[in-house]
């Protein structure tokens, strides 16, 4: 590459540049790190030697040794003596007057800093040249090279003194890369500019080879104890992740940079709100730094770099490190989970009987050493650590992916958190008081993200992806449809662009929502004074109601084999009433309406009003505020289950018309499943058994899901399908006594009633 290419390049605006600061060099185990000489040592234009007049005919002239005659005059270590000119000479940066930006953005960068340790490692090498392996991402020609290259390697080792040029990024070859092969096998595509900068900052190991290492040194010869995670193997050697390896971390489980264990959820590609998923969203091309002010349109209070690690979005309220605070910053957690960590591996490695004691020195290659003296540092003397156990090397790797990507917090610190709780369990540390996973939407490994795992291909079913995807829920808002065509991928818990459409600090803005259709589909129910928290009906209505239910009664015939499932926290449901019929209603009875709380306190009928959904905590968890007890003195403060508030009904016949509502309703279900079973047991040819959320066929009749129990109850008639799908929904809101009291009473009072039970002991409120 010519310098006259070089200095073009250099004054082009690109659309990549790489993740973070550049990397340092070698990290095989038996590599030498430390000691290095960090001077340069080149004096001249890398690769010029011509003395003559080259190919410029910009009519300057200058004295370098190249011999381009542009005229400028400029004092650099070339001899070149062109003034405003900025030029890079095959990563010789050369100290000029120019005033251009982007020129001085990259030369104050780690890409342009001659005198890292990234650029300088190989100095004292003889010949002195930057291997293979390591000039694909420390030097200029080498990435140039490798991206050249269609099996994608580094043909031959190159002269030290380069940077990272501008042609790195700049090359037309680089500007064309859309796709990117991680450690671990991972290809992917569509990753635009930023698959520039994830050639690079990757890593180098992943939990991939990792694994694949540690089946080796189980087959090796000197192997003694085979696939025992705590027996000593000394064929087993540290893996070194490498610095910086930002893109492996954001895109998570598949990536697989960290060491994931098995049967165990990981969160994958980190998506960030709106168009801030690529890397020059975040940072500046040139610079690399973080673009501050543009986290500041969302997160409140960052007006500097050092702001960034305060960052903690309202969804993620759980306290991981068990410190007790859960508004520090996620930064925060990352680093108590990850000092929790480090002591559990000294614990371990001292405890163990058969492995050394361990230090770490992130400093000095190979990081991990014998802790001769037991004091927890690395002192002079002290050797690399040798005796490790599989156990011991999964959580030491990642350990030093913590101490290598700096900035894990901000590009998927959910995986992060993953991979230091999972390595504190498995070396068997206290996790007691630490937090995994954030709970309800933004629980990843929960069941209502995770249940199409196992399906070819993993895709959640159209009827199900409108609540339980992020794609399914965002054609769902825009079409209306309550079926997403082709269904939709499985989420990692719910994002911010679900529910908000506009950015601001605190993501003030909610997406307005004019109506809900129920799950019947006979009935809207339409938002008449503008309630932003009415996207929650969205999903929280349940999945029939009661002309479904009598369709499919109206459809079939004695006996039906299934019965309709209401679905899980129909909450919105139950607040309507009687105006979005998602109870069986009985045709002779009526119902109360939707329940109106009080008009004394404004917006005291909006979900937020009882549920934490604030711009800083979005729990969602009902919460007992003083607003609360100001009104419901009777309750106990914390306890919003101990609400009751001046009803003097016995509903459950109980002989209590004190306690709190919840009782009533769970004292109506206690009266009503028995009778669902002496129901069946008199009128069905099979028995009937509950248990978890679906009722069983009881073969013993013995009233208790055996072994034996596993066949899904098949032999309703209209009767007890419409008493089991009520009583499935008092089950399955279980806050129907704070939605809607009189309405969940009803429906179970008037089940009962219909399979015949004798309710002279209990009262039905007056709608």
């Amino acid at each position: 590459m010519t310098r006259t290419i070089f200095r073009v390049l250099t004054l082009v605006l690109a659309a990549a540049f790489p993740l973070m600061a550049g990397c340092s060099g070698g990290d095989d185990d038996n590599a030498e790190d430390a000691g290095k000489d960090a001077g340069d040592t080149d004096t001249g234009d890398a690769g010029d030697t011509d003395t003559g007049t080259d190919s410029d005919t910009d009519s300057d002239t200058d004295s370098d040794t190249d011999g381009d005659t542009d005229g400028d005059t400029d004092s650099d270590t070339d001899g070149d003596t062109d003034t405003g000119d900025a030029s890079v000479d095959g990563g010789d940066t050369e100290t000029t007057t120019d005033t251009d930006t982007t020129w001085i953005a990259w030369s104050g960068s780690a890409h342009g800093d001659k005198t890292a340790e990234a650029f300088n490692h190989w100095n004292g090498d003889v010949p002195a040249e930057v291997p293979t392996g390591c000039a694909k991402c420390h030097t200029t020609s080498g990435f140039l090279d490798y991206i050249d290259d269609d099996a994608g390697v580094v043909d031959a080792p190159v002269a030290v003194g380069e940077v990272v040029a501008c042609a790195a990024c700049h090359a037309p070859k680089a500007q064309a890369l859309d796709g990117v092969t991680f450690p671990s096998g991972l290809k992917i595509t569509g990753a635009g500019t930023s698959a520039i900068c994830i050639q690079c900052h990757q890593g180098r190991e992943s939990g991939v080879s990792l694994e694949a290492a540690i089946d080796k040194a189980d087959a090796g010869p000197d192997a003694s104890a085979g696939d025992d995670p705590d027996a000593v193997n000394g064929n087993l050697s540290f893996k070194n992740p490498h610095y910086l390896g930002a893109g492996a971390i954001k895109y998570g489980r598949e990536a697989n940079g960290g060491s994931q264990y098995v049967d165990k959820w990981y969160d994958g590609k980190w998506a960030h709100a709106g168009t801030v998923n690529g890397c020059i969203d975040c940072h500046d091309q040139h610079s690399l730094e973080v673009k501050v002010a543009v986290c500041d349109d969302c997160h409140a209070g960052v007006t500097s770099a050092a702001d960034l690690g305060n960052i903690r979005m309202a969804g993620s309220t759980s306290d991981f490190d068990g410190d007790g605070n859960t508004t520090e910053g996620i930064k925060a957690e990352i680093d108590g989970l990850a000092a929790l960590l480090f002591a559990a591996i000294q614990g371990y490695a001292t405890n163990n009987g058969d492995t050394d004691k361990i230090a770490y020195d992130d400093a000095a290659h190979p990081y991990w050493y014998q802790d001769a003296n037991g004091n927890g540092v690395v002192d002079t003397g002290e050797t690399k650590y040798v005796t490790w156990t599989p156990r011991l090397l999964r959580a030491a790797f990642n350990y030093t992916w913590y101490k290598k990507e700096v900035g894990a917090y901000a590009h998927n610190g959910k995986y992060m958190i993953e991979l230091l709780y999972d390595s504190i369990e498995d070396l068997g540390g206290d996790v007691s008081d630490l937090t995994r996973n954030d709970p309800g939407h933004f629980d990843s490994a929960a069941g209502a993200f995770r249940h199409w795992d196992e399906d070819v291909p993993a895709t959640v079913e159209a009827g199900c992806a409108r609540c339980h995807s992020v794609q399914g829920f965002e054609t769902y808002l825009d079409t209306g449809n309550m079926e997403v065509d082709g269904g939709a991928p499985p989420a990692d818990g719910f994002t911010c662009d679900m529910c908000h459409s506009g950015y601001g600090p605190g993501m003030a803005v909610v997406k307005t929502v004019a109506d809900v259709t129920m799950p019947g589909g006979t009935t809207t129910i339409t938002n008449t004074d503008s309630d932003p928290t009415f996207i929650c009906l969205k999903c929280h209505t349940g999945r029939e109601d009661t002309s479904s239910v009598e369709a499919t009664i109206a459809a079939g015939s004695d006996p039906y084999d299934s019965l309709p499932s209401v679905h899980y926290l129909p909450a919105g449901g139950t607040l309507l009433g009687n105006t979005g019929h998602v109870g069986l209603e009985y045709a002779t009875k009526t119902y109360s309406g939707k329940f109106p709380h009080t008009g004394a306190v404004s917006g005291s009928n909006r979900c937020n009003f009882c549920h934490e959904l604030t711009a800083t905590s979005h729990t969602l968890a009902p919460t007992l505020t003083a607003t609360c007890t100001a009104c419901h003195d009777e309750a106990t403060v914390g306890d919003v289950s101990t609400i009751r508030k001046a009803r003097g009904t016995d509903y459950d016949g109980d002989g209590s018309n004190t306690e709190a509502l919840s009782g009533e309703i769970s004292g109506m279900m206690a009266a009503l499943y028995p009778q669902i079973v002496a129901y069946a047991n008199v009128n069905r040819t099979s028995d009937i058994v509950l248990s978890g959320t679906r009722f069983y066929v009881d073969v013993d009749g013995d009233g208790v899901k055996d072994p034996e129990d596993t066949t899904r109850y098949n032999d309703y008639d209209a009767k007890l399908l419409r008493a089991c799908y009520n009583y499935m929904f008092a089950k399955n809101d279980v806050g129907g006594w704070a939605h809607n009291t009189k309405y969940v009473l009803e429906l179970l009072y008037d089940a009962r009633e219909d399979l015949g039970g004798n309710m002279t002991v209990y009262t039905r409120p007056t709608p």
